[in-house]
């Protein structure tokens, strides 16, 4: 039996019935049974009115809302937003109050025209490609949202735990890891004196210069850093730039300087091999091309590596990626106090519920006599007045 309500199709069969009213026969009006030829014979379509059992209300026919059309050749009714009449597949009528539907590719991929967007196929969260998910959408989300949508169901378990999807996280912990190491081997990288090491502080700050770095790669922005003090030295940001930028500051002899890429661009392109050093030299000033001017400056460049190396297994085929990500974010010490520390606090909490427990029980025990003592002062207050 095709009942067809709520999506444009008709009642095909012989003979439907619904329970109505009892007494009434086939084809009476308030029966609830409606023959084929009686539905034939209207033009207008199905429309539900509860049924209250007097034999007011039941399934009947009504007019045509704002939402439906009528076919010029069977006379049958059909959602606003079909262009083809579901009966007879007749063309929608031309009509001041019709607009025209706006046609377009199916959302879901399937090269579908349709009405709206989508051909109403379910596409599941699964069948997102991992090309799409990991660039577009993981970006979003976290390691702790991932761990809580794989415990949904068992396919959000299969589709969050592949190595795609922790590989990003893998990464970014080893680049997190690796990022202070690379900034303190820079710093502390020995470089090779400047014939003005020799120079008192009063030369030195009479020698003041403009430093000049021209980072000369096609897509690695790098961070600056100037590193002062003596033995106990210091490194100190002092600004970021991109490729195909300059970065120009003032500094002094024997200063050193170093660049690395940022801990972003890392993330994409975990490499160790990328960063340098260097030592301000006035006695290696070359002219250059300021805004009007020309003056010398200290000028560094830095090219386009020739290989990158990448970070020590960083690249890996592991079988398990989200396992190698839990031994580098878990460390077992930690682990073994967080234990210790929360066995300790439980024991605690313990000892605390049953002192409460039995203060609890003493306090029950207070009352219950307390309310058979106010049960015999109430008995003896009955006696009294009786007398």
């Amino acid at each position: 039996m095709n009942y067809g309500f709520g999506r444009g199709r008709g009642v095909v069969d012989r003979e439907i019935g619904f329970q109505g009213p009892a007494g009434r026969g086939l084809g009476h009006p308030n029966s609830g049974f409606l023959t084929r030829n009686q539905l034939d014979s209207h033009s207008r379509g199905l429309n539900y009115i509860p049924c209250s059992g007097k034999g007011d209300k039941g399934w009947g026919f009504s007019d045509p809302g704002p939402k439906m059309w009528n076919c010029a050749q069977c006379r049958a009714q059909s959602f606003m937003h079909r262009v083809e009449c579901y009966k007879c597949s007749a063309s929608r009528p031309a009509h001041k109050n019709i607009k025209p539907i706006k046609t377009e590719v199916c959302s879901c991929g399937c090269d579908q025209v349709v009405d709206h967007g989508s051909c109403g196929t379910e596409v599941s969260f699964y069948d997102i490609p991992m090309d799409v998910f990991v660039p577009l959408i993981l970006p979003f989300l976290g390691v702790v949202d991932i761990c809580a949508l794989s415990q949904v169901e068992k396919a959000c378990k299969s589709f969050f735990g592949s190595n795609e999807i922790w590989r990003n996280f893998f990464v970014g912990e080893k680049v997190k890891l690796f990022y202070p190491t690379k900034l303190k081997a820079l710093t502390n990288q020995k470089v090779r004196e400047n014939a003005t090491n020799s120079w008192t502080h009063d030369e030195i700050g009479q020698n003041r210069c403009s430093l000049i770095v021209k980072n000369l790669t096609k897509s690695i922005p790098m961070d600056v850093y100037w590193v002062s003090g003596g033995v106990a030295k210091k490194m100190n940001k002092k600004g970021a730039i991109g490729p195909g930028v300059n970065f120009i500051t003032a500094t002094f002899p024997n200063h050193k300087w170093f660049c690395v890429p940022t801990e972003e661009w890392l993330k994409g392109n975990p490499c160790s091999n990328v960063g340098f050093s260097f030592i301000v030299n006035v006695l290696e000033l070359t002219e250059h091309q300021f805004a009007k001017t020309k003056k010398l400056a200290f000028v560094r460049k830095f090219h386009e590596p020739r290989e990158l190396k990448s970070i020590k297994n960083a690249d890996k085929d592991y079988a398990s990626v989200k396992g190698e990500f839990m031994k580098l974010v878990l460390n077992h010490e930690k682990l073994a106090t967080l234990f210790r520390e929360n066995h300790a606090k439980k024991d605690r909490m313990n000892k605390e519920v049953q002192r409460l427990s039995k203060t609890l029980k003493s306090y029950q025990r207070q009352l219950l006599e307390m309310q058979k003592k106010e049960k015999g002062v109430m008995y003896a207050q009955k006696v009294v007045k009786q007398q």
